[in-house]
């Protein structure tokens, strides 16, 4: 039988420009930058990357879904910890 382990799954929700299909699966690359997104807004490309990083080192993991014109919604799941019965 498999084992379940107890999770924490948070979601943060945008109503911005929203990433196209095509951009989805590279914006978690270090240094990428949508080539949809406005160059006025500054950045480096490394914030997604330092996030999904963080989640991975912690038995994590990351995803977006996004529509173009509608926002994005980004999810961050990671493992409960378990208590040790002292």
């Amino acid at each position: 039988m498999a084992e379940k382990h107890a999770h924490q799954k948070e979601e943060m929700a945008d109503e911005g420009i929203g990433i196209a299909e095509h951009e989805l699966p590279h914006i978690f690359t270090q240094f990428y930058r949508a080539s949809t997104l406005n160059q006025s807004i500054s950045g480096l490309g490394i914030g997604l990357s330092l996030v999904k990083e963080t989640v991975t080192r912690q038995s994590g993991r990351v995803w977006v879904k996004s529509s173009e014109g509608f926002g994005s919604t980004f999810y961050v799941m990671l493992p409960l910890l378990e208590r040790e019965n002292t």
